[in-house]
């Protein structure tokens, strides 16, 4: 069996985009640390689904009003704590103290230190979770303070396993203004204009300069007449979003482009993203997934 510590060096490689390696499946990302299994965004999470077995770990990061890069997805705290507001409206003291455990939803009973349940910043996680390869999701805005917190606390011998996330075309060109190098996703915006062209037969040469694209392998869309006086709209349910002809058009325009399929939850559709060429793959359910890859 590949040694440990190598295995890491693999996957780091492969989630910067600068190499490849045979897989008996994508590699598995817990999304959140995977909130079907354990309390989302927690030392606790993270720490069980590295023991878990899987190969990187996607976390969301937004800013305190101090200016401390902390580890929280929703708008509102009172999702997953017992206080209301912001995480921008409260300084990092008062969100270390926050048990985002209390709103643990999921059927598995998990076990951990108090602390391990709280909203950790990303300093801690850094620290905490150390060598495993991470992704950050950018979850706040105005984009720059955010970035530049992040920035900050991200030692330079860190950045080799770290690859940046957003919904929001802001946060990357953020990123790349303070940090070049970074490994970045491709623009959200550009990715699905790619991929609705394929589904409707269209030409999908889109400029991309991005190592890594990522799209959820289905998604609920939206069909639009818009008129003078207002328009009509449609909800259509979840649509196959990633299919043989969208991954070869997305790798044809850039050489060693990585595909990442979000929500993937069932072995049915972990089949699916392996069947389609993922190189990687969004979870909630990490030991599902990794179970499923063990046995293939």
């Amino acid at each position: 069996m590949m040694p440990w510590r190598m295995w890491l060096i693999v996957v780091g490689v492969l989630l910067t985009g600068t190499g490849g390696v045979g897989m008996a499946g994508p590699l598995i990302v817990a999304h959140r640390a995977g909130n079907l299994n354990w309390p989302e965004n927690t030392i606790c999470g993270f720490a069980a689904a590295r023991q878990a077995g899987v190969d990187a770990i996607e976390l969301d990061v937004q800013v305190s009003k101090d200016g401390v890069p902390v580890v929280y997805h929703p708008d509102d705290l009172g999702q997953w704590t017992t206080t209301k507001g912001m995480v921008a409206d409260h300084t990092w003291a008062e969100l270390r103290q926050l048990d985002v455990a209390k709103g643990f939803k999921g059927a598995v009973p998990f076990d951990c230190a108090p602390e391990e349940r709280k909203i950790p910043s990303l300093a801690q996680v850094l620290e905490r979770i150390p060598e495993t390869p991470l992704i950050l999701d950018f979850k706040s805005l105005p984009a720059t303070p955010l970035v530049e917190a992040i920035v900050k606390v991200i030692p330079p011998t860190e950045w080799r396993r770290i690859t940046v996330y957003s919904t929001q075309a802001e946060h990357l060109e953020a990123m790349k203004a303070h940090r070049p190098d970074a490994v970045l996703f491709e623009n959200r915006a550009t990715t699905f204009a790619r991929l609705v062209k394929v589904k409707a037969g269209e030409d999908c040469a889109l400029p991309n300069a991005a190592p890594w694209i990522g799209f959820e392998l289905r998604r609920a869309l939206d069909e639009c007449e818009r008129f003078k006086l207002g328009s009509n709209c449609v909800t259509l349910p979840p649509q196959q979003m990633w299919t043989p002809e969208s991954t070869h058009c997305a790798r044809r325009m850039v050489r060693g482009a990585k595909l990442a399929f979000f929500g993937i939850n069932t072995v049915a559709d972990y089949t699916l993203a392996a069947k389609l060429g993922a190189d990687a793959v969004y979870t909630d359910d990490p030991k599902l997934l990794v179970g499923a890859r063990r046995k293939r």
